[in-house]
């Protein structure tokens, strides 16, 4: 991971307007490495629970644990007391830290140093947490990969306004441009007036890629609208498909971008393929596979990738020669073209009358 700090852009804070060149960033991360090695009793493979995120300072401190060869944790700052502590034990964390506090706990379990990297937590089609283990090697193959599939001019200047402690908001929609050298601004995730001043932001910092979830649009199209986004040149949607009048709209507020509903799984650390929308649609269909095969078994969406994790936490390891495959348990089906379409996931379908509904087809009508 190390190497890949070499080539680290800059970081805006847009609410704050503060701004960190390349260097500065490789300041503060140095600065954090000596922090945690002075104020924590550490080892490789180490895990530290990162309680923030979408801010500068947490991803001074993720480069900073990685710099030490530990594993960084990140987790909303919105978890309780006991949902914390029961990440922290389930991780055998040795330490979290928060946006002012560094608490540190006693060792209960021996380290091991290994090249895990990485734990993000997915609860997939239950309601049960899952801790995603990912290597650094994984990470820096995902990098590559998406690398090659869209181009470093339209991620110059990168907007992340979704979580930071997700797949989605970490990996492809951060991590990808930033060490790829690009400029990355951030805005607190999800809030009601980032979606408001949303076309400012874009345009006072001439954003080229965002990144977005199918709930947020409602606000931000409720937005101002006078301000064209000519900068913008890539815009990602992902989750869940769009109504046809909320992706009409979108490819109104900026008609000159490259509007693609993405795909991809925690598992497979963020995107895996993509459809561009040229004209309003309502399913989720991959046509574009970014370093990835797609197939249809027995109705379940089954994904091959180089690009995959390693294994949940208090779960078996992965045996070396064990193909790269990951059921995502989302029901679809394939067409004729080789497009995978996706219906849902294969547990929350209902059964309404005889007629299967899945809870995104509800969610759909409800944002229209």
């Amino acid at each position: 991971m190390q190497d890949l700090f070499s080539r680290v852009g800059s970081i805006t804070d847009v609410n704050t307007n503060s701004h960190f060149s390349p260097e500065k960033v490789r300041e503060q991360i140095r600065f954090y490495k000596n922090y945690f090695e002075k104020n924590l009793t550490i080892k490789p493979g180490d895990r530290i629970i990162l309680q923030h995120g979408n801010t500068s300072k947490f991803f001074f401190q993720l480069f900073a644990v990685w710099e030490l060869q530990l594993v960084a944790v990140p987790l909303s700052q919105n978890l309780t007391p006991v949902e914390l502590n029961e990440v922290a034990e389930l991780t055998s964390a040795i330490a979290i830290v928060s946006e002012n506090k560094l608490q540190e706990f006693p060792r209960t379990s021996k380290t091991e140093l290994s090249d895990e990297s990485l734990i993000l937590f997915s609860s997939g089609s239950t309601a049960v947490p899952k801790g995603v283990v990912i290597s650094s090697v994984t990470i820096e193959s995902k990098l590559t990969t998406l690398s090659k599939h869209i181009a470093r001019d339209e991620i110059q200047n990168t907007l992340c306004m979704i979580p930071t402690h997700f797949g989605h908001g970490l990996i492809g929609n951060s991590l990808f441009p930033l060490l790829n050298g690009g400029n990355l601004f951030i805005l607190p995730a999800l809030e009601f007036n980032t979606a408001r001043n949303l076309r400012y932001v874009i345009s006072e910092h001439k954003i080229n890629f965002l990144s977005s979830v199918p709930s947020f649009w409602p606000m931000i199209l409720s937005g101002e609208k006078t301000r064209r986004s000519e900068s913008l040149k890539r815009i990602h949607c992902a989750s869940a498909p769009l109504s046809e009048s909320i992706s009409k709209q979108i490819l109104e507020w900026s008609p000159s971008s490259r509007f693609l509903n993405v795909f991809g799984t925690t598992e497979t650390l963020s995107w895996i393929g993509a459809s561009e929308l040229d004209r309003p649609c309502t399913e989720t269909r991959i046509h574009e596979f970014w370093g990835a095969k797609m197939s249809i078994d027995a109705g379940e969406v089954v994904i091959e990738t180089q690009d995959l994790f390693s294994y949940y936490v208090g779960g078996a390891k992965r045996a070396k020669d064990a193909p790269l495959v990951f059921r995502t348990g989302d029901s679809g089906t394939q067409d004729a073209n080789g497009d995978i379409v996706i219906i849902g996931r294969l547990n929350d379908i209902i059964n309404v009358g005889g007629t299967k509904v899945s809870p995104e087809e509800i969610e759909s009508a409800l944002l229209e």
